[in-house]
């Protein structure tokens, strides 16, 4: 789980056996011998935590597929065939809107197409009225009080508009009202998506393979290859110092979606799909915001959660100018679950709430019309979204900066950074005469040439808090009770979580301090004779430590005298610590 340095000599490879039970090898008897006196150990996954982690997992590389459950995969049958054109004229909208006029009131919704009808009563004639007709976020500038007068004197009105993004139609919306009664008036609100060319259809779709592929790879070099790495370990070396005795070890596997998360590639590639899909998200919107089913409001809400990704991309941003200002103190690590609920929930329940009262909703309509154009005669308009757009990843990218803005407070002195690692990669065999490097990484003054030195195994009564399973978010929390073999009586047992006392003595030590990463950790059950729970162990990736202004020193170990005798084995671990001391100059 800790990984070796880059810079790290090379571990030889050995030959895998059975990942459940490793037969002893020559070169592994000894080690056995030592740590369980003659037994095997056996090393195993927890099943449940491989199912529950597998689910995430497949969750992460099918999510660039979520679009289509509110986006037609092939165009043609799944778009709405009324005659629309890509670009619609004056001409043509007298044409439809005398068409719509007559039509009887119907409401219906799906991937490209939206019709609503609302009746509205006019008996108290005032502004609010405005913000009960559907579609009125989208109204052009004028059609608004149009709409209001002829709400009041019950008379029909109808108008059509095209929304443009950058110049390229993305959405052809149709509005008309038809008195039902003395002061009562049906107003219905259509929205149709354009069809687009086969082409860009299938650009789209070959993107968000690509992404997915590259998803899964990424799972596999930054999360399940140390996990692997892991158990290879704990099969050859004791977990600490109170672990050589251990006849079996169970490994609860974490969840890797932050790791996918903090990936700037991952995120770009997110955004760009969402910005090529501007007009699918703006069909979600009236969905959500006008909806006429649950159905049709629970896919536009799910489908404007991608959203998520802005805000993701805005944490990782955040996350280098705090480091560069020296301000990496100054947030709170956000949970990527909680923050895709948030924003799921601010774009469309939240919405769908506040654009009922007619202030908001004359707001909202004012940034939305503020580029809009009308004909000579005034009786149609193309109206601009770039700028709602604008302002809506604005808000996106603030939602998580607000969330993870921490009060004001001392910033602690930086201490120094020892890190001590020892694993089947980067340890100094004692009997061995070749060279090998040990990282050192330190805040101290660059002269500095003591070596970092060895970590004991935590006592009963150290400090353990970092490393109890209520050290997670909800989601971690809910995925290590259905997984735990021993609860609750295993809280008793945890111990590790060492990386996280050195973010609680310098938050600049990890590598991202905006987005929560603990959820990637896994937790080691070591278990002696008779099946008996003797430790749970918390390891973490080394990639959350920030190995900067590091120094490599060589350490050549001293000959041994020829009649010594030779140690049978070396003192090595499965895993790595490290610590945080206080840096004192005099």
């Amino acid at each position: 789980m800790l990984d070796a340095p880059k810079w790290a000599t090379p571990a030889p490879l050995l030959p895998r056996k059975s990942s459940k039970l490793r037969q002893p090898t020559p070169k592994t008897l000894s080690l056995h011998k030592y740590f369980n006196a003659g037994g095997v150990t056996k090393v195993s996954y927890n099943k449940r935590s491989v199912f529950i982690s597998g689910l995430f997992a497949l969750s992460l590389i099918l999510s660039p597929m979520k679009a289509y459950v509110s986006e037609p995969l092939l165009d043609g049958s799944g778009y709405f065939d009324a005659g629309l054109p890509m670009s619609p004229t004056p001409a043509w909208s007298a044409l439809v809107v005398a068409d719509h006029k007559q039509q009887t009131s119907a409401e219906n919704s799906n991937t490209t197409y939206h019709i609503i009808t609302s009746t509205v009563d006019a008996s108290v004639c005032s502004f609010a009225l405005v913000a009960r007709a559907p579609g009125a976020l989208f109204y052009p500038a004028d059609f608004g009080p149009q709409v209001l007068q002829d709400l009041c004197a019950t008379t029909p009105v109808a108008r059509a508009w095209t929304m443009q993004l950058v110049s390229v139609p993305i959405a052809v919306s149709i509005a008309w009202t038809q008195p039902t009664g003395p002061n009562t008036t049906a107003v219905s609100f259509i929205h149709v998506l354009p069809v687009y060319s086969s082409g860009w259809v299938l650009a789209k779709l070959l993107w968000r393979v690509l992404l997915s592929v590259y998803i899964g790879w990424l799972l596999w070099r930054q999360y399940y290859r140390h996990v692997a790495h892991l158990l290879e370990n704990l099969d050859l070396y004791p977990l600490s110092d109170r672990s050589k005795t251990v006849e079996r070890y169970e490994v609860i596997i974490g969840d890797p979606t932050s790791t996918i998360v903090s990936s700037p590639i991952v995120c770009a590639g997110f955004c760009l799909d969402i910005l090529a899909s501007a007009d699918v998200s703006l069909h979600a919107t009236v969905r959500v915001i006008y909806a006429v089913d649950a159905r049709s409001f629970l896919c536009g809400a799910y489908y404007l959660g991608r959203h998520v990704w802005f805000s993701y991309a805005a944490l990782l941003a955040f996350n280098r100018l705090l480091r560069r200002k020296r301000m990496i103190h100054g947030c709170v690590a956000q949970s990527t679950t909680v923050l895709a609920v948030v924003i799921t929930v601010l774009l469309s329940a939240a919405a769908n709430g506040c654009l009922r009262w007619y202030p908001l909703v004359g707001m909202a309509n004012s940034i939305m019309c503020a580029l809009s154009t009308a004909a000579a005669d005034g009786s149609f308009y193309t109206v601009e979204v770039a700028p709602a757009l604008l302002v809506t990843y604005f808000i996106l990218a603030m939602v998580p900066v607000v969330l993870g803005r921490r009060a004001p407070e001392p910033r602690p002195e930086p201490p120094e950074l020892l890190i001590y690692h020892k694993s089947i990669s980067s340890v100094l065999s004692a009997n061995s005469q070749r060279q090998v490097q040990l990282g050192v990484v330190a805040r101290a003054p660059s002269d500095r040439k003591s070596p970092a030195t060895p970590v004991p195994a935590l006592a009963p009564t150290d400090d353990n808090s970092f490393a109890k399973f209520d050290f997670n978010d909800w989601k971690r929390r809910l995925c290590l009770y259905l997984c735990r073999p021993h609860k609750p009586t295993d809280t008793d047992f945890c111990s590790g979580g060492s990386i996280y006392r050195q973010f609680a003595t310098d938050p600049s030590h990890q590598s991202l301090a905006t987005i929560n990463g603990r959820g990637t950790d896994c937790y080691v059950y070591g278990y002696i004779a008779a099946g008996q729970l003797a430790d749970v162990t918390r390891v973490s990736l080394v990639s959350h430590l920030v190995l900067q202004k590091g120094s490599i020193v060589s350490v050549q170990p001293k000959p041994a005298p020829p009649d010594a005798p030779q140690r049978p084995h070396a003192q090595r671990f499965a895993v790595g610590k490290s610590m945080a001391r206080a840096t004192h100059h005099g």
